[in-house]
């Protein structure tokens, strides 16, 4: 089988690649007879000639054009002929890059005013950044942030600040440097003034059925930042929360199997406490949570014929078939007394009636003789 082996180019210095240089692997094969296929492997996964994305195979080497971060990992190569096949040794490789946010979105941060706040700035570069820095903008200035207000850890910077004024809520910006360069594009912060959201309104019962129900509601105030809203279901009586729902978009909420609701027992045996059952509505924002909107029409509770239709079939699942066939053998007895008793009764009431009818028709013969007799 083949002897293979995968070095660097030999230009190149394994501890100084960046994002942006061409990096090159040359593939030896000792082989007899000569090897006739060979393959490239990037952290296990074989690699295809792809000049598009800038990885080009040629003959024993591999050409990575401008690589980028995303280059990074282990790389082999193997070769097969006649006798079998074999697998060079792993060569890592490592790309260094310059620092860039962890998110590519601007970050809002909600502040009352004379709210201390620390803000962090995370960015991920290799290696790691040796400095931050720091800037305020707003609608009339910009200003450099003093590095006393602000530290670093690790990939993170943490920036003390209290906004005091309307002149202090605005646009904050990180970026950081390490030896490859500094941070291209800044991570961005908002500073809104802001505080806890506004109660929802207006909230209405739609579908109610048996099993499910829709509520719909208008949202409040959002207290300048992105809300959330939250459906809880809990006793009137213990105030303890049975269901919960959270929609990130609308306040609105389908809840489903109210059966469930209802008669759940599972983890209490005091489930009857837990009756009646409403429902609350909050938005939430980063600041907290919003007065609780009870939703009036929403009202569950079990009643006696759910309660003894549902002790029915949870009994039913658990009788005994002995117990089962005594019931049974009681309900045949029942019936058959039952049809005896009308049977007599039927019978009893035939012979009365056919006795009248005698008595009548002779009492009638009788009359007529003594019409006769008179006459």
């Amino acid at each position: 089988p083949p002897i293979v082996s995968l070095r660097l180019g030999s230009t190149l210095s394994a501890d100084d690649i960046k994002e942006g240089d061409d990096v090159y692997f040359e593939c030896h094969v000792q082989a007899n007879p000569p090897w006739r296929k060979l393959h490239w492997l990037h952290d296990g996964v074989m690699i295809t000639h792809n000049a598009t994305a800038r990885v080009i195979r040629s003959n024993q080497s591999l050409v990575l054009q401008k690589v980028t971060r995303n280059s990074s990992g282990n790389y082999s190569c193997s070769a097969i002929n006649a006798e079998g096949e074999t697998v060079s040794n792993q060569l890592a490789l490592r790309v260094k890059y310059a620092p860039v946010c962890a998110t590519d979105r601007i970050i809002i941060v909600g502040a009352f005013r004379s709210e201390s706040l620390q803000i962090p700035c995370e960015v991920h570069a290799d290696p790691p950044p040796r400095q931050f820095n720091w800037k305020f903008n707003n609608s009339g200035e910009t200003l450099k942030i003093g590095k006393e207000r602000y530290v670093k850890n690790g990939s993170i910077s943490l920036l003390n600040y209290v906004p005091v004024s309307d002149q202090d809520y605005g646009t904050l910006t990180c970026w950081g440097q390490n030896e490859v360069g500094t941070q291209d594009w800044p991570c961005f912060f908002q500073v809104v003034l802001a505080g806890l959201p506004s109660a929802v309104k207006n909230c209405s019962i739609n579908n109610q059925t048996q099993h499910s129900v829709e509520v719909q509601c208008l949202p409040g105030y959002d207290g300048g930042l992105p809300q959330i809203f939250i459906l809880e279901v809990i006793s009137s009586r213990t105030g303890r929360v049975r269901y919960n729902v959270t929609n990130p978009d609308e306040p609105y909420f389908l809840v489903e199997s109210l059966e469930n609701l209802i008669h759940y027992g599972g983890a209490y045996d005091d489930i009857a406490d837990d009756n009646p059952l409403k429902a609350i509505i909050y938005a939430v924002n980063q600041k907290g949570r919003s007065q609780g909107i009870v939703v009036k029409d929403f009202y569950l509770e079990s009643t006696v014929e759910n309660r003894a239709g549902v002790l029915t079939s949870n009994s039913l699942d658990s009788i005994s078939p002995i117990l089962f066939g005594v019931l049974l053998t009681l309900l045949v007895l029942c019936f058959v007394i039952f049809v005896r008793v009308y049977y007599i009764k039927a019978t009893a009431t035939s012979t009365t009636i056919t006795n009248v009818s005698n008595d009548l028709v002779s009492n009638s013969k009788q009359g007529n003789n003594k019409q006769d007799t008179l006459a």
